[in-house]
């Protein structure tokens, strides 16, 4: 059984009837070991006997679909756990296009302040030389916003389609669209929406590399304006971004899980 690792109740269940298991880690693994472990999210299931800790040490692997160079507990020798890479459907790296073209994807979840962080994005991006497209997901509907001539608001449009000619990506620090953009090496704005998820830890880990910047979600329209105008002129950010994606493209993440799971199968343990 393969049991995602916030799924306490299956994991113990999994283990009080002896069946083989991996508990699958879907963002870095330092992260749930520490503040989700500490937070309420891990102090009240154990409480309950469920403690995480103990439930993945019980599995028979921990896989880590993140990538272990971003990830805090990466530097971890421990044979129990397994870094299979940051999963992600890019095949080449981006290419600018002018006017640079930029991304903007917060959160799906719809989290407290959010759309005023999308309006303030909106005012910040009016008038520059760039074009802005915004998805906002199903939780914050795209009518309403006072939206400038050079951006476009959208409830949804692939991200496999616009990234490939992305100049600069503004995200919250999710874990799937910060390495979808990392993967086609595009440099970022990181501008987390919870203190209680993995984002901030991704936006330290985005700026420690080198590849972008992060804001508050509370950031004026001016900070933000800055701090994009810097990402997007200043070449060390996309010479360390081209260089990243290159190294997440170079290895198929999710190859290298299954093949992990097929030598355990195979080994017996």
């Amino acid at each position: 059984m393969i049991i995602d690792c916030m799924l306490l109740n299956a994991l113990d269940a999994a283990g009080r009837e002896g069946l083989r298991h991996v508990a699958l880690f879907h963002t870095c693994y330092g992260f749930f070991d520490g503040s989700f472990r500490r937070g309420p999210f891990g102090i009240v299931p154990r409480l309950k006997g469920l403690g995480p800790r103990r439930l993945w040490g019980q599995a028979d692997l921990a896989l880590v679909c993140s990538d272990r160079a971003f990830d805090p507990a990466g530097g971890r020798s421990d044979d129990h756990l397994f870094w299979a890479g940051a999963v992600h459907d890019a095949k080449t790296a981006a290419v600018r296009r002018m006017p640079p073209l930029v991304l903007v994807s917060l959160s799906t979840a719809g989290f407290p302040g959010q759309r005023a962080a999308l309006q303030n994005i909106l005012d910040a991006v009016a008038g520059m030389d760039i074009e802005v497209v915004v998805t906002t997901g199903p939780a914050i509907d795209p009518a309403g916003f006072h939206t400038p001539a050079n951006a476009t608001v959208h409830r949804y449009v692939p991200h496999s389609e616009l990234m490939p000619s992305c100049s600069a990506v503004i995200g919250h620090g999710g874990h799937a669209t910060t390495f979808r953009a990392l993967a086609h090496g595009i440099p970022m704005v990181i501008m987390p929406m919870s203190a209680v998820t993995d984002q901030p830890g991704i936006g330290k880990a985005v700026a420690a590399a080198g590849v972008g910047q992060v804001v508050s979600k509370a950031s004026s329209p001016e900070r933000i304006r800055g701090v994009l105008g810097e990402v997007l002129s200043t070449d060390g950010y996309r010479d360390a971004a081209a260089e990243l994606g290159a190294r997440l493209r170079a290895t198929h993440a999710a190859s290298v899980a299954v093949d992990r799971l097929s030598t355990l199968i195979g080994s017996g343990g």
